[in-house]
């Protein structure tokens, strides 16, 4: 009996980028300690106008 393999990248594909994929997943949640993300800004502060200044 011979069993001829027409598909083998159906196959072997899954087989090459499931733990592929797993180890860019793992090597981003490990980068994330290096690289924090964006940092809140700072509360917008408000002038305001001393009574009697006159601007011109």
């Amino acid at each position: 009996m011979v069993i001829i393999w027409n598909d083998p990248a159906g196959v072997v594909g899954p087989l090459i980028e499931v733990p592929v994929l797993i180890g860019l997943v793992h090597a981003a949640l490990t980068a994330r300690r290096y690289f924090p993300g964006p940092q809140p800004l700072p509360a917008p502060t408000v002038a305001v106008e001393e009574e009697g200044s006159a601007h011109v």
